[in-house]
């Protein structure tokens, strides 16, 4: 009698992505830094849990918010119960918050004889210097742009103004403005089997150069299941999000002949990545490495953003065991970068890839790198 052995091979190797634009010029780090570092040592037979997160976001903003106050308020031509023009009113508000800045009021209540009830009164208003020339909606404020706006509220009897060092917001940028948010999640779940598991979070705020990670999260796991039911499932993400306002050159770029070679100005730029993998393996071995660097004072150096999973036999002293299961990891990008100072998209790029495997492994890797800047490396 013959004997036929069927083994099923999954093999990939890819280098995924790689940003080929002038952009992510990285944002300094704050006066401060921090550093957290872990490291996670299991051997268990049984139950194995990790869940990591991290979120962080960075930003440089150089202006300053215009804020105007008063004590007795300001009345606006416009009462809650005016239909149209009171949505108007709420629709210039939800502007002028987009942008980062804010409106707060209050309805009169009818104390004040000359003032109906119901009537708009503003207390304060909030414009950064990035909406002043923005054109108002149409609406009851007064003030084709919120700059003119700005100058015909503070001109009102009792109202004070002041400025507030600008930081992280979610309106839109302030000029020359850079802020960058990075995610970070690990879940891993193993039951009924043997794992050993090595887990190493590193994280750091300072200003980094090539070689470098201000994340840097490798682990190291094998499985093998001891039991009905055993398996290990894990899922890790990491994603990375830069924007910007054009920046001078010079300012920026450590190399002398950097306005020369680039331009006078790194246009704006808007730019996002993320990239994981998940596995669901009885038996194997995996490895992965997440890290990223994006905290630096030289645009010289691009950003990098870097993701690898490898699934593959379990080593025993008899012998390797294929692993047994699924394993996938994927990236998408969506990068849009300017030309000019203006604020007018040159490029706007989208791209992904996914790529799963299933059943008897015998190798499966994947590369992911994003790079973005005026020189790669």
């Amino acid at each position: 009698m013959k004997k036929f052995s069927f083994i099923i091979i999954a093999f990939a190797m890819l280098v995924a992505f790689t940003g080929v634009v002038i952009a992510d010029t990285g944002v300094p780090a704050v006066p401060e830094h921090q550093g957290i570092a872990t490291t996670t040592v299991a051997n268990v037979d049984g139950m194995v849990m990790e869940s990591d997160a991290t979120a962080m976001t960075l930003t440089n903003n150089p202006t300053s918010v215009m804020v105007a106050a008063t004590a007795v308020g300001v009345a606006a031509p416009v009462n809650i119960g005016g239909g149209a023009a009171f949505l108007a009113f709420q629709q210039q508000v939800a502007q002028l918050t987009a942008l980062g800045g804010s409106i707060t009021w209050h309805a009169a209540d009818g104390t004040n004889p000359a003032i109906a009830a119901g009537t708009v009164i503003i207390d304060s208003v909030m414009v950064p210097p990035g909406a002043l020339n923005v054109n108002m909606v149409a609406g009851p404020l007064a003030g084709p742009t919120f700059g003119a706006f700005w100058a015909g509220f503070i001109a009102n009897p009792g109202v004070t103004t002041s400025t507030i060092n600008q930081g992280i917001h979610t309106g839109m940028l302030s000029p020359g403005q850079v802020q960058y948010s990075t995610t970070y999640g690990l879940d891993i779940v193993a039951q009924n089997g043997l794992t050993s598991m090595q887990k190493t979070n590193k994280i750091t705020t300072e200003n980094t150069l090539p070689g470098q990670s201000n994340l840097d999260m490798p682990l190291s796991l094998t499985f093998i299941a001891t039991a009905d039911g055993g398996n290990v499932h894990g899922t890790e993400d990491i994603m990375l999000d830069g924007a910007a306002q054009a920046q001078t050159t010079a300012n920026v770029m450590l190399c002398p002949f950097g306005p020369a070679t680039v331009g006078p100005v790194i246009p704006p730029f808007c730019n996002i990545v993320q990239a994981g993998g998940e596995f669901d393996l009885t038996v194997g071995s995996v490895t992965t490495a997440a890290n990223e660097r994006f905290i630096q004072t030289d645009a010289t150096n691009p950003v990098v953003l870097n993701y690898e999973i490898n699934v593959k036999p379990y080593s025993t002293s008899e012998g390797q065991i294929p692993a047994i299961g699924s394993a996938s990891a994927y990236y998408k990008a969506h990068i849009q970068e300017g030309r000019t100072a203006s604020n007018t998209v040159s490029e706007d790029l989208t791209s992904s890839e996914e790529t799963s495997v299933s059943g008897i492994i015998n190798g499966f890797t994947k590369k992911i790198s994003y790079q973005s800047g005026p020189k790669l490396v």
